[in-house]
């Protein structure tokens, strides 16, 4: 197959089953894909390479609005491009002007178009508008409602859909999405990673991680409220008083970290706190490894029911214990599926006294993390992933 893959992602993007699946598994199945990707590196539409991918880098502007406006007159600009080129299907991944164009695209050249929803990207922005979040309110309540709109509009046209989670999709069944083109496609692991138990020492070294360590995975957006967890921390180090939380990942902008930061202090547990900013996806499983339990978290939430159990995996793939809440229905039946760790009432108490559980035994917490290894292994490689793509995609085109 020769694919066109448009997706939200920056150039160039760690995402682990844009990189792993798509530009080597499906390469060595001597598939070809050519990209098209955003990046605050260039400053005018670029050609690149990613992994010996093919790459047209467009820039990215100061807000959403006028980012859409310069996506859509860049992308019309490739269409001749893109026409010369022969392309078997075309991908999107939950951009929706992407999509509108790929749509566009793929009636003209009668090729598939398929569409990827890993995340309600447009809801979140709706949401950033009433919580006064990130930006202008208006502008970001006009940008959401359009790109919802233009999103909806999208799903309808593509002959198929893969959603994040089996929730997700029946959600967009029940939106009239066709239930025959709608399919799950969860979050994958890399297997291949193993840690390196030099860096786990450096880390442990670096951070000052000499009793136990809890460690959160991701970017500290505020509509997750990570408030939540330092709340949590701040009562467990009553009973610990040498306990940290090792936050791996970054905000969304750079004043996210100051407020936290500045939260931290004001619950008088600022040495029980270390923010380790964003790491390469390679490292990932040593700062994991360096740490005793996972912590993941969804706020209870509509746009968080359906979110990407990324977190989880990860955390399962390190061999870690896991303590999330239950308000995500399939962070719940995987965890208690499982039993790779707790799942509980999304409230401090309840989160602080499942972690203060798993403390307490080191034979809890081993069995806990070789259950979900042994998940991750059997049903979350991205081989097996891939696989599954692939036989959807190649059923699109025969």
């Amino acid at each position: 197959m020769k694919i066109l893959m448009l997706v939200d992602q920056k150039y160039p993007t760690e995402h682990v089953f844009l990189e792993e699946v798509y530009t080597k598994i499906f390469k060595e199945k001597g598939h070809e894909i050519i990209w098209v990707m955003l990046s605050e590196q260039v400053d005018r539409l670029t050609v690149k390479t990613w992994n010996k991918n093919k790459v047209y880098v467009i820039p990215t502007k100061p807000n959403l609005l006028s980012e859409y406006l310069n996506l859509t007159v860049t992308l019309h600009n490739l269409t001749h491009t893109f026409v010369n080129q022969k392309f078997d299907l075309v991908f999107v991944r939950n951009d929706p002007i992407m999509g509108l164009y790929a749509s566009h695209l793929a009636n003209k050249l009668n090729i598939p178009f398929v569409y990827k929803l890993s995340h309600l990207k447009s809801d979140e922005t709706i949401y950033f508008a009433k919580k006064g979040l990130y930006g202008n309110q208006l502008t970001n309540y006009i940008a959401g409602t359009l790109s919802l709109k233009l999103r909806n509009h999208v799903l309808k046209k593509a002959d198929l859909v893969f959603a994040m989670s089996d929730t997700m999709r029946n959600y967009l069944v029940k939106t009239k999405l066709r239930s025959s083109k709608t399919f799950s496609l969860p979050s994958g692991a890399d297997t291949n990673l193993k840690p390196n138990k030099l860096a786990v020492k450096q880390i442990q070294k670096k951070y000052n991680l000499t009793g136990k360590t809890l460690v959160y995975l991701g970017t500290l957006i505020k509509s997750r409220n990570p408030y939540f967890m330092f709340d949590v921390v701040s009562k467990l180090t009553q009973k610990h008083p040498d306990l940290k939380l090792m936050v791996v990942g970054a905000g969304l902008n750079r004043q996210d970290i100051v407020d936290y930061k500045k939260y931290v202090r004001k619950l008088g547990i600022k040495d029980n706190v270390v923010f380790t900013g964003r790491v390469p996806r390679k490292q990932v499983q040593n700062y994991l490894t360096a740490a005793d339990i996972g912590l993941t978290y969804l706020p209870p939430v509509f746009i968080f029911k359906m979110n990407s159990l990324l977190k989880l995996v990860d955390y399962m793939n390190a061999s870690l214990p896991v303590v999330c809440n239950n308000f995500n229905d399939e962070q719940r039946k995987i965890v208690n599926k499982t039993k790779c760790g707790l799942c509980v009432n999304h409230d401090v108490d309840s989160f602080s006294d499942a972690i203060d559980q798993l403390l307490r035994s080191k034979r809890q917490r081993t069995a806990m993390g070789k259950r979900g290894k042994t998940f991750v292994n059997a049903e979350r490689r991205l081989a097996h992933l891939a696989d599954y793509v692939e036989n959807k995609l190649l059923g699109l085109i025969a």
